[in-house]
């Protein structure tokens, strides 16, 4: 796992990628699938960073330290959510590629139900 030296100037620059991203204008099917799931795979590290926080900041006898703590985990639990509907958001974008427009599966695709495992 590596160690980071600068954990701020990494948050910086990943909030800074996601504002270019928010501010890409629209964002069309093709690649979709790639976004969504990095988004999804995000999610989960910043459920990490958030933990991390969180215990940095739980100090006994310091009420606002605890309540920050608090908050964070509270924020991490909100992500936990997010990241399960971004799976499934995910795996939708991916159905979606496996077929085409009529309805018929894709050259090499599989309908729900046949070859997906559920």
């Amino acid at each position: 796992m590596p160690t980071f030296s600068y954990p701020a100037t990494y948050a910086a620059e990943a909030a800074r990628n996601l504002r270019a991203l928010a501010g890409a204008g629209q964002l069309t099917e093709a690649g979709a699938h790639a976004i969504i799931a990095d988004l999804r795979d995000a999610t989960a590290a910043m459920r990490l960073v958030l933990d991390r926080l969180a215990a940095a900041h739980t100090i006994p006898g310091h009420p606002a330290a605890l309540e920050a703590g608090d908050e964070l985990h509270q924020v991490g639990t909100a992500l936990d959510e997010a990241r399960g509907r971004l799976a499934g958001a995910a795996r939708a974008a991916d159905e979606m590629t496996r077929i085409d427009p009529a309805g018929a599966p894709a050259a090499g695709g599989a309908t729900r139900g046949r070859g997906w495992g559920l």
